[in-house]
């Protein structure tokens, strides 16, 4: 099947070699790669082949001045290259092609003149073309372990092709089909356009070839085997297809109505600068300076500098021959040349001013440092996900940006299962590493001791090929995988320090974060070992560390904490709830009870200016949510929306109360929906309900940071660490159109500086599926009231106009000028509405627009 691609391949090359900018060929050199060869050179092109070197210097490759000729001549001398000329070219070795090399093809590929054959050798999957290359090659086949074939590819006949290349340019791809070619892109995580141009030109060509005017889908599906499989990036990779936000709906053109711009990169910034707070400052700094003490002791090996001839210190010039890429040095030249211009000036017949022979020619020479690989050991163990492998992630998130800005490589091992891996070899691609790092599952043993060998062979390598290795080890150094792959820690840990010290006798320096719960005495003599620099992940900060913060348990709240005196913590068993419980007394019968749940993020202290109104004739019990507040421990694995309203029933049966109504805020109106499908309800009512696709987190209170933690896996402590300041809250609140008053943001900042708080807050997003509810509205019994604000900015009012629609004998009321904390900004908190509301015949409740 390979052999035939490759016949095909050559084919469609041979229509139109420019177009398709050339062929990727990746083959290890040997009889499969020669036949590869030999079927190239038989093809019939339109323009000469030339065969290139990856030593080729610029005067060879692009012509210009012949310094030695002008000097011997008297008068200028060019001499052409051989890009001079329209020819296919072909590059043995591709892979090993310096940077400037590949610039000066990828130049010459874009002028339309020539085509380039790429013959790659590269044995791992890091290796390979550079990328200005190989984004400019329209065609890719790899013949790694693949047999010769029991018949050669056969030549196009020069009949078959002169007909293909008269038909090709009458040849035309359907609409239908050139929007599902970017279809197919998008979904498979090519944003490069050429990409899509070259494929739709290989489609084309195949049908030329045909002697057919039209593109079919098979010739599509063959084009895009050659152009895109390559090309395509791993499912974690790739950027999901996310349902189109749902429209806003008609607001005045004031600009208090307009939402803030927010975009997802600034957000990054924002949640780089969090996991900063947690990072201990400059430690790739204290790393180099660690490898220069080393350099200093008398390390050998390290390749920290090398001899150059274009950049660094001066060193002194030598004899030689310019070659495109050294400079000549005049003054050097001129002062060998100079005392010998008496005795060639005798018998010199041409009279000239200056006689300069080869033999006087000197080079410029310089000393510059070698390229860095930076080797990341992570720890994604069970251990450690239980610890901190998000905020791990989060780290190495940052120590690659650090690295990407001072042009380091960057390798990635992980420790996970019976077996370390080498994930991602020696690159520069910020993206890609950053792409591997964050579909990093966790679980397994902890393979320490493979983890570093396997770290240490890579650096040895880097080290032959002239780079100067670190390595940076992030774990919580509960070593229990020893290297035969067996469950032994004492055996674990005695390989892991039998490692450690060849790392230290190899001179390579290294730095370890420890981002276990408490410290490990082990990791902390395997980096004495070592003499690896030690740091706390995340690292203390005086006066600002989450760790000094108050937290969100009852004994630690305020005594001016809304409803404090009236709350408890009931257990149902294996969970415990924080629960407000005010109005009138259990005893008198008659009062109605409401519950009420407030959205995600937040707590039932959002409800303070709403429970007054409603206890002076109603029982309300307010929890807070499970893995939010004060009930923020205990609920690993129960956040989703079946298992939280299942747990609500179970509180409600311990407090022996049935809610004649739930009110939920946000996300708190579909648990409260989702309850009454489990057990009857006579009355809905939403508040800014969250009953909409919002990139799988449907109603998070800060719609800022759910779009930012949905993507990027810094965790609870380094979160805290930058949102936790006054300034950043009270910009979160305003972004959802609720500016809360400094009480209010008070209480928002104590929220989200408590890990715990914050920990539930992501686990219900990471577990929330909202669409089999939303599925089920028009089969809704209960009675549906959802007031919603025309200035919400978090869930537009469209969201709750939409699901109202699709709910039997739902009512709508629209709240005009207030956020989507509107029960917060308002003096009642809407208590005078929801009672309304809560009347039989709901009088001031108003139909869903059409």
């Amino acid at each position: 099947m390979t052999w035939a691609r490759l016949d095909l391949a050559l084919r469609v090359l041979a229509v139109d070699p420019v177009g398709l900018g050339g062929l990727w060929l990746r083959s290890r050199a040997g009889p499969v790669r020669d036949i590869a060869t030999t079927a190239l050179a038989a093809t019939p092109f339109d323009r000469p082949q030339r065969r290139l070197s990856a030593a080729i210097d610029d005067l060879a490759l692009l012509g210009g001045p012949d310094p030695v000729a002008t000097l011997a001549q008297g008068r200028p001398v060019r001499r052409p290259g051989l890009l001079s000329e329209p020819a296919l070219l072909v590059l043995p070795m591709a892979e090993s092609a310096p940077a400037s090399l590949a610039a000066r093809l990828a130049q010459a590929l874009d002028t339309g003149h020539h085509a380039l054959v790429a013959l790659d050798e590269a044995a791992e999957d890091g290796e390979g073309l550079p990328s200005n290359l190989s984004d400019r090659l329209g065609l890719f086949l790899s013949l790694d372990s693949e047999r010769a074939p029991r018949k050669l590819p056969r030549p196009i006949g020069p009949r078959t092709l002169r007909k293909a290349r008269a038909v090709y340019p009458l040849v035309v791809m359907p609409l239908d089909l050139t929007q599902a070619l970017a279809t197919l892109a998008a979904r498979l995580g090519i944003t490069s356009t050429r990409a899509l141009l070259t494929t739709r030109r290989a489609a084309r060509a195949i049908a030329a070839l045909d002697g057919r005017l039209t593109v079919t889908e098979d010739d599509l599906v063959l084009a895009a085997e050659l152009g895109l499989a390559h090309r395509a990036l791993p499912e974690t990779e790739a950027a999901p297809d996310q349902p189109p936000d749902p429209p806003p709906p008609d607001q005045p053109d004031t600009p208090d109505s307009q939402p803030e711009e927010l975009d997802l990169q600034s957000l990054a910034e924002l949640l780089i600068e969090a996991a900063q707070a947690a990072l201990p400052p400059d430690i790739l700094a204290k790393l180099q300076a660690d490898r220069a003490n080393r350099a200093a002791r008398g390390a050998s090996g390290t390749g920290a500098a090398k001899a150059g001839n274009r950049r660094g210190r001066p060193l002194p010039s030598r004899p030689g021959r310019p070659d495109g890429r050294s400079r000549i040095d005049l003054v050097a030249t001129l002062r060998q040349a100079a005392p010998w211009q008496v005795l060639r000036k005798r018998s010199d017949t041409r009279d000239r001013a200056l006689i300069v022979h080869r033999s006087d020619l000197r080079l410029k020479r310089y000393r510059q440092v070698s390229d860095r690989v930076l080797i990341f050991v992570v720890d994604a163990s069970g251990s450690a996900a239980m610890a901190r492998l998000g905020e791990a992630k989060g780290a190495v998130e940052l120590m690659l940006a650090q690295a990407y800005s001072r042009r380091d490589h960057v390798a990635l091992v992980v420790l996970r299962g019976l077996q370390a891996e080498l994930i991602l070899p020696p690159t520069r691609s910020l993206v890609t590493t950053k792409a591997r790092l964050r579909g990093l599952p966790g679980g397994g043993g902890t393979p320490l001791a493979s983890g570093l060998g396997l770290a240490l062979d890579c650096a040895l390598r880097a080290r032959r090929q002239g780079m100067t290795p670190s390595l940076a080890l992030l774990t919580d150094g509960r070593a229990n995988i020893a290297l035969n792959g067996q469950p032994d820690r004492a055996q674990a840990q005695a390989d892991s320090e039998r490692i450690a010290t060849a790392i230290r006798a190899a001179g390579i320096a290294a730095v370890t974060l420890d981002v276990a719960n408490r410290p490990q005495p082990a990791l902390a003599q395997l980096s004495q070992i070592m003499t690896a620099a030690m740091f706390r992940f995340p690292a203390p900060t005086p006066g600002r560390s989450p760790q000094h913060w108050p937290d969100m348990t009852p004994a630690a709240l305020p005594p001016d904490w809304p409803f404090k005196a009236q709350s408890s913590l009931i257990s149902t068993g294996r969970q415990r709830f924080w629960v407000a419980d005010t109005g009138p007394p259990a005893q008198s019968g008659d009062a109605p009870t409401l519950l009420l749940l407030h959205g995600t993020g937040a707590s039932g202290h959002s409800f303070r200016r709403t429970i007054p109104g409603l206890s002076r004739t109603c029982r309300t019990i307010t929890p807070d949510l499970p893995g939010h507040g004060c009930s923020a421990t205990g609920f690993s694995g129960r956040l989703g929306l079946d298992a939280m309203a299942a747990d609500l029933w179970t509180l409600c049966d311990t407090l022996q109360v049935q809610p004649k109504a739930i009110i939920g805020h946000s996300a708190g109106a579909a648990i409260g929906l989702r309850m009454a499908e489990l057990r009857p309800v006579a009355q809905i009512i939403g508040i800014n309900a969250a009953l909409g696709e919002f990139d799988g987190a449907a109603a998070f209170l800060f719609p800022i940071l759910a779009k930012g933690l949905a993507t990027l896996p810094f965790a609870a402590s380094a979160i805290t660490g930058f949102f936790g300041r006054p300034g950043t809250v009270e910009r979160i609140l305003t972004g959802t159109g609720s500016p809360l008053d400094p009480e209010g943001r008070a209480q928002y900042l104590r929220l989200v500086r408590d890990p715990d708080h914050v920990t539930g807050a992501l686990g219900m997003m990471a577990d929330w599926r909202l669409q089999g509810l939303l599925n089920r509205l028009p089969q809704t019994k209960a009675h549906v009231t959802l007031i919603a604000s025309e200035g919400d900015r978090a869930v537009p009012a469209q969201v709750s106009i939409d699901a109202g629609r699709r709910i039997p004998g739902a009512r709508l009321h629209l709240v005009p000028k207030l956020g989507h904390l509107a029960h917060e900004e308002t003096e009642d908190g809407l208590s005078a509405l929801i009672l309304e509301v809560l009347k039989p015949d709901g009088s001031t409740a108003t139909p869903p627009r059409t």
